[in-house]
């Protein structure tokens, strides 16, 4: 019969030493990670390792092309900048205080990799970009390559640009499907008695900021990459387009999804009015 309020702990504020010190051990950690991946790499086969190189070489064009221009807000977030635009602010200053930072990016995903939101985020499918694994797989596509950012003079440029470009995107999924798992929580679905719902939530953040799904030529996603400009963008336009993709969708995500495309349209009709006008 003890109703009294539990006070939740306060958060450690950290000072400068203890920041620095944070840092350090944050990139000693990815250091090590990164070191583990290259020593698997080297036991693959010459075949194996040309192609790779082939691949990444293929890739640098399309890597500069979308270097220096922040434009992942309006690319691949587009429909979720539009539809939520309070969450997209915060991802917006992020996005540019981890363009010149690295140790603020590093310190950003550490924080949510150790958060115990993160396995929910894995369990249900939340594509999280990792630009500190080299496997091109985990990357963005419009970065596609470890090689870019070893060239002379703007090779740093071209890091600062993928650091935006994932900050951005990153954040928002984050944000969005945390949003959407307090409302099925409030609703009594957890990832244990409904784990559709939360990788159908999932699935439908990842098409809506430009990471479609390949299907069964997701194996292939890096050599279709260097046919197409950007062929998960062009899959996860293609099922917003498909209303048989909403009809698919359980109800709790359903709602979310038509909501949010509802937002979109809408306000791309009142520009078109506008411009009529």
């Amino acid at each position: 019969g003890n109703f009294e309020s539990v006070k939740k702990p306060e958060p450690i504020e950290l000072d400068q030493e203890a920041i620095e010190l944070k840092d350090n051990l944050i990139k000693l950690k990815y250091e090590r990670a990164k070191r583990l991946i290259q020593e698997e790499y080297a036991t693959r086969s010459t075949g194996k390792k040309a192609g790779d190189f082939a691949l990444e070489i293929l890739n640098i064009p399309r890597t500069l092309m979308s270097s220096f221009d922040f434009s992942a807000p309006l690319r691949q977030g587009l429909v979720q900048t539009i539809s939520h635009p309070t969450i997209a602010g915060p991802a917006l200053v992020e996005m540019f205080k981890q363009a010149v930072s690295q140790k603020r990016f590093d310190r950003w995903f550490h924080d949510l990799r150790e958060s115990p939101f993160f396995d929910l985020i894995s369990k249900s499918g939340l594509y999280v970009a990792d630009p500190h694994d080299i496997r091109l797989s985990t990357k963005e596509e419009y970065f596609m390559n470890n090689y870019a950012e070893k060239i002379p003079l703007i090779g740093k440029l071209v890091k600062g640009s993928e650091r935006a470009y994932v900050t951005y995107l990153n954040k928002m999924r984050v944000d969005l499907f945390k949003q959407g798992a307090e409302v099925l929580a409030v609703q009594g679905k957890t990832f244990e008695n409904s784990p559709e719902v939360y990788k159908a939530l999932a699935k439908f953040i990842n098409n809506s900021t430009g990471r479609g799904d390949l299907g069964k030529l997701e194996d292939y996603a890096p050599i279709l990459n260097t046919i197409f400009f950007s062929p998960r963008l062009i899959a996860s336009r293609l099922n917003l387009l498909n209303p048989a993709y909403y009809a698919k969708l359980p109800k709790e995500v359903r709602v979310r999804a038509l909501a949010d495309m509802g937002k979109f349209i809408g306000f791309g009709l009142s520009v078109l009015g506008l411009l009529k006008y």
